[in-house]
């Protein structure tokens, strides 16, 4: 199975230019490397130039690179929303009162956003068609969301799963209506498929011989306090944190512009506060202003030469 690496942390801090680059740093090796996009506001096909749909698309001729974008609205969150709505409904319809529907019904749970995710998530990472996985997620409180996501999607399925076995047990005529017809209904739900795909996520999510997890920020007082609180989060949730990214970090400067040195000043006080307060690595990236393809292979350089791969 593939290893898999989740990229997060505040929105603009350069997420999908580490995932990309993490990633092409992956298949310059000769690892078969998928990059996948969470995030509602995709931009890989920016940073690759090149189109990126739906479906694994190459997005180096010369490498074993790839990447799919998939739009939250699409059937990939539906599945999970159409288990529990069908479940729910079938249970309503022998005449059982569930005065707390809103607890059963998946989208008053979460997000279309974390479904997709928690499916893409489900789909790649236990896909022998690659090597490594690498997740550019969406901001931080929607990743908090996807992370936290397998425990509420089995919690509330075990509620609703509850209620029909008891229901099973009352009435024949309910067991007649859940094996034996094709009239649609939990007939065509595969209840059990869907919370062992939950339970997988949930594995792999917390293995840290599977997953890794990086943090990204800039070297400045408001990203450093909130990737604090999202290592917090993450060793809440038992999820394995592989380093931190500090990404836009200035390095060659005009030692004349007063601006510039004052500002590198700053984010060297920052820099030394995060590897203080952090127990993981932190990796540095420098400001690079450069086209978005070019600074995904210098990005990459780095992390090879860094070895956070």
């Amino acid at each position: 199975m593939p290893k898999c690496l989740l990229y997060g942390g505040k929105g603009g801090v350069g997420k999908t230019t580490c995932a990309s680059a993490s990633a092409l740093a992956r298949a310059r090796r000769g690892d078969r490397t998928l990059v996948v996009s969470t995030d509602p506001a995709h931009s890989l096909g920016d940073v690759f130039d090149a189109p990126v749909g739906t479906d694994p698309t190459p997005v180096c001729d010369d490498r074993p690179l790839y990447a799919v974008e998939v739009d939250p609205e699409t059937r990939l969150g539906e599945e999970y929303a159409e288990t529990f709505d069908t479940l729910v409904a079938e249970i309503e319809r022998l005449g059982v009162d569930l005065p707390t529907r809103a607890n059963l019904d998946a989208r008053s749970v979460v997000g279309s956003d974390e479904l997709a995710a928690v499916d893409l998530f489900g789909r790649y990472a236990v896909d022998d068609d690659w090597d490594r996985v690498v997740f550019d997620t969406a901001p931080t409180g929607h990743t908090l969301r996807l992370l936290r996501l397998p425990r509420v999607l089995d919690s509330t399925l075990g509620r609703a799963v509850e209620i029909k076995s008891r229901v099973d047990a009352v009435t024949s005529t309910v067991t007649g209506l859940f094996s034996g017809d094709d009239t649609g209904g939990l007939a065509a739900v595969d209840i059990d498929g869907t919370r062992n795909r939950i339970e997988r996520v949930a594995e792999t999510l917390h293995d840290p011989e599977r997953t890794q997890f990086r943090a990204v920020m800039e070297p400045e007082r408001l990203s450093l306090r909130e990737t604090e609180r999202l290592l917090d989060r993450l060793r809440e949730e038992d999820i394995p944190v592989n380093c931190v990214v500090a990404n836009k970090v200035l390095e060659d400067i005009d030692g004349s512009c007063s601006l510039c040195s004052a500002r590198r000043e700053r984010q060297a006080d920052m820099l030394s506060a995060a590897a203080d307060r952090f127990d993981v690595p932190l990796v540095t990236v420098p400001l690079l202003e450069v086209p978005a393809d070019e600074r995904v292979r210098a990005v990459a350089d780095r992390f090879t030469t860094d070895g956070a791969t």
